[in-house]
This record gives C-alpha cells, structure tokens and sequence, in this order.
C-alpha cells in the first residue's frame, strides 16, 4: 500500500511530466522556426550572391564604356562650338544680306546700294561709265541655265551708233535673264538677293529701261545720241571705283 506521502506527491509529478512534456514540444517547435529562418537566410544569402555578380559583370561594361562616353561628349562639345560658329556667320551674312539688297562681286560694299534705283545711279550712271543706249546682244547662250548672255559695253567705234528703240526694249527685256555684265574687258557678276523683302524689287532690269528713256530723252534735247561725246563721264568722286 502507498504510503500517504507518496499519495500526495502524485499529482505533483503529473504537473511536472506535463510541464516537461509542454517544454520539450515549444523546444521541438523552436528549433523548427529556427531551422526554417536559417533556411530561408540561406536562400537570401545566395541571391545576394547572385546579385552582386550580376553587378560585378555590369560594371566591367560601364567601365569600357567609360572612354567612349567621353569621346562622345568631347565630340558634342565640338558639335555646339561649331553650331554656334555657323550660327554667327549665318546672322553675319543675312545682315549683309539685308544691307546690300544687290551684291556685286568686284565694288566695295558701300558702293553697292541699298536698293535698285540707287543702284542704278550710283553704280551705273557713275561707275560703270556706261551708255545705255549701247546695250546689245552677244547671240550666245549661257550653258545649262537657259539664260541669254548679255554684254553691256560703253561706247565702241563699232557700237557708237544707237540701234532702234525697240531693238533696245528687247535687249533690256533679254538683260533682266542675265547676272553678267561686260564693260571694256571687264566682268562683274551681278547677284541678286532672293530675300523675302526683296521679292518686291525684282523689277530691277526693269528700271533701267525707265532711266535709260529717261536719259535719253533729256539727252536728245541738248546733243545727238550718235556723237561719241554723249558718254556720260564718271563722277569725280566715285571714279575711282570703276573697274579696271
């Protein structure tokens, strides 16, 4: 028979093997959680690993690259101080542009005009030294253009006497085709400017026909267009100009 004091201590060890058996199963469950975190660090660890070799191989390229990109950006940089090089001399040349509405090669740009009718004036009447009446055909053509070449000569023993008035209309109307002018062994090239606000003076060819009637009205009235002495002599000023 148990004696009472093994009796009373019963229930004691069955706390106790309860509470022992309730510790070893959390134990059991911890070292579960344990193993599964350890697990999953290790999976984390290894895609760490990947990473860092992907990264390790992109920079090799970005280090190759590196010398190229800089190459590249020295050539833009060269680019832009071009861009704006070009962009000064563009301004440079549509100022003068708009300056001298009519550019001749060959006269200085002062003496070129601002317009047609001051053109004819200065250029014409003084420096060219040239009759008007005077003015006549070549019979060629220029090659691939389409234009007739015109030759505007001063007064000449074979060109003294003034062809008939419509032999002349038709010559200035042939002369408006043409960007040349022959004056005694001398050729400038006219070109015109084909600016928008230029497009309105187009009839420069024209004019002349208008001062060249002009002229030779009030010519008529005082000499005879026939004598040599008509020429109208270059002005002092401005004589210097002429071509050789």
């Amino acid at each position: 028979m148990p004696n009472a004091l093994q009796c009373s201590l019963a229930p004691t060890d069955d706390k106790l093997n309860r509470d022992n058996a309730a510790i070893e199963n959390s134990w059991v469950s911890i070292e579960n959680k344990i193993d599964s975190l350890v697990a999953e660090l290790g999976f984390i660890r290894d895609d760490h690993h990947k990473f860092m070799d992907r990264v390790t191989e992109g920079e090799k390229p970005l280090a190759e690259l590196q010398p190229q990109f800089t190459a590249k950006q020295h050539a833009i940089w060269n680019l832009l101080n071009r861009v704006r090089v070009l962009e000064g001399r563009a301004e440079v040349s549509k100022g003068r542009s708009h300056r001298s509405k009519i550019r001749i090669l060959g006269l200085l740009e002062k003496t070129k005009g601002h317009d047609p009718l001051a053109f004819l004036e200065t250029c014409i009447v003084f420096h060219l030294c040239l009759r008007l009446h005077t003015i006549f055909l070549t019979g060629s053509s220029t090659q691939g253009t389409g234009m007739s070449a015109c030759s505007w000569g001063a007064s000449t023993p074979d060109t003294d006497q003034a062809p008939p008035f419509q032999n002349r209309n038709a010559n200035l109307k042939a002369a408006r085709l043409t960007r040349t002018l022959k004056l005694e062994n001398s050729t400038i090239m006219l070109i015109l400017d084909y600016t928008q606000a230029v497009q309105l003076q187009r009839a420069f060819f024209l004019a002349v026909s208008v001062m060249e009637a002009a002229h030779c009205s009030r010519t008529l009235a005082t000499k005879n267009c026939n004598k040599r002495e008509w020429r109208v002599p270059p002005h002092p000023a401005t004589a210097e100009h002429c071509m050789d």
